[in-house]
């Protein structure tokens, strides 16, 4: 069965990937601390990759980074700053409070730093959606009617807010005792900024300053962290579809690089010797060349000759019109080239490839409930996810919350060398069901639509932390409006 495993993620990769077929991502609700900080963390060194993970050795004082490529000189030379200002910011918050002057100067330095390292992605980012954008736009210019919808909303379930608020409610509805209505002129006014920074990123196609990068960063983060402003996002024409995931993206950089910090400040006893003293080491890319048993085509074929067998009427009346060959001459044609030379060149995704190097190295973390946790920049793929849980399963720890993934796969994958087989059988049966799954997804898609229908990818970024005296401080910075 492992044999076709190889054409199984080829496939899995061509249809969930190329298409962007619409899936379903899975987060899980009890996220650990540890975790946010180890993926946001994974984050702020991702630059433009496609994938970082990181694992913290506390006792050794060390983060080791794994990538999906290759590391440059440029990387290596940002990961030496970017840990010689978290060093800075250790000794220092061990010293002073994050009003003094000497932290605030890191802090900025740090902003810098992040988004001149990230800025390529970040702007990326902003100038997706646009009709996202067009949708705020209108916003900004509603009238009072149109506002009082949302000002109803609020007032009607202001204690839920209040009772379950985010950043945002925290410190305006709350702290501040914003009214409704000056709470919906405070975010419709917010938007206003955010537009007017956005737009600055793009003016004249002149590569924005760091400044106005980390501007316009805040003031999405600001929004994002609106529990209102998401209903509104939800319940609005032109946002409605992708107005939460636009700011959850545009955000993310600057929420991530905030847990970091703010990990650091309200755990000195644990973490101030070890992040004082940090450095960081870079785990070996593998990538392998193997020869195909079992082509793309052929584990196709196996794949469809099953579909007629399913109950669902729907499928079996379009399956009495669709052929194997038709599917693949439409979906999977790309392919061909592998099928006709079938050589397969992959790489370890990082965070198989941080895995395997702690596994290979025996490290353990002896000096917290002995966990073994890392961290990864974005969701894992369908195929990491389920080679994660196999991981956990047969060496009874926690690398990583396995249930959590994108569903979809980008870039050539492969397993640890000298995998066991069972683990590879295990997760080449999971996959072929995720298969058959899609296949069916796009038959009836194309039937009803004529195209199957589209999503975008995301980043993992779970930034909610306790403790708010932070991310006070951090609004201070922006917040220019008096009702």
């Amino acid at each position: 069965m492992s044999e076709s495993i190889l054409s199984h993620i080829l496939l899995y990769e061509r249809l969930s990937g190329d298409l962007f077929l619409s899936q379903d991502k899975i987060r899980v609700l009890n996220v650990t601390d540890q975790s946010r900080f180890l993926s946001s963390l994974a984050l702020v060194l991702n630059g433009n990759a496609t994938c970082t993970a990181v694992y913290v050795d506390l006792s050794g004082k060390t983060v080791f980074i794994a990538r999906n490529e290759p590391i440059t000189l440029n990387d290596e030379r940002y990961f030496d700053r970017f840990f010689r200002q978290i060093r800075s910011y250790a000794t220092l918050t061990s010293l002073y409070s994050i009003d003094d002057k000497a932290v605030k100067d890191i802090k900025d330095q740090l902003d810098s730093l992040l988004c001149e390292y990230n800025s390529k992605k970040m702007i990326d980012y902003f100038g997706r959606n646009a009709t996202v954008i067009d949708g705020l736009r209108e916003m900004i210019k509603w009238n009072t009617d149109e506002k009082n919808y949302f000002v109803n909303e609020l007032r009607s379930k202001k204690e839920s807010y209040t009772n379950h608020p985010l950043m945002t409610e925290k410190i305006y509805l709350i702290l501040k005792n914003y009214t409704e209505e000056d709470y919906m002129d405070f975010l419709l006014k917010k938007v206003d900024e955010f537009l007017t920074a956005r737009d600055q990123l793009f003016k004249n196609q002149v590569i924005p300053s760091e400044h106005q990068l980390m501007l316009a960063a805040r003031l999405a983060m600001l929004l994002y962290q609106s529990r209102l402003f998401r209903f509104i996002l939800d319940h609005t024409i032109g946002t409605a579809d992708k107005g939460v995931y636009y700011f959850e993206k545009t955000s993310a950089h600057i929420r991530a690089e905030n847990v970091l910090l703010k990990c650091l400040l309200n755990n000195k006893g644990r973490y101030g010797q070890i992040y004082k003293n940090i450095s960081w080491k870079l785990v070996p890319s593998i990538q392998q060349t193997y020869k195909l048993n079992i082509t793309p085509r052929q584990a196709f074929e196996n794949i469809f000759k099953n579909l007629p067998h399913s109950s669902n009427e729907i499928i079996s009346n379009i399956l009495q019109k669709t052929t194997s060959e038709s599917f693949y001459n439409q979906y999977l044609k790309k392919l061909k080239e592998i099928d006709e030379k079938p050589v397969y060149v992959g790489d370890v995704h990082a965070e198989i490839l941080l895995i395997d190097y702690i596994l290979n190295n025996n490290i353990k973390q002896k000096d917290y409930l002995n966990q073994v946790e890392i961290g990864i920049s974005k969701m894992p793929c369908l195929p990491c996810s389920y080679y994660i849980a196999a991981l956990n399963k047969k060496h009874h720890c926690c690398f990583y919350q396995s249930d959590v993934t994108n569903s979809k796969l980008y870039g050539k994958w492969i397993y640890r060398l000298n995998e066991d087989p069972s683990i590879i059988n295990e997760i080449n049966d999971k996959l072929i069901e995720k298969l058959q799954d899609l296949i069916k997804k796009i038959l009836v898609e194309s039937d009803r639509d004529g195209d199957p229908k589209k999503s975008g990818d995301s980043n993992i970024m779970f930034t909610s932390m306790k403790d708010d005296e932070f991310e006070i401080h951090q609004y201070h910075k922006f917040d220019k409006f008096n009702p």
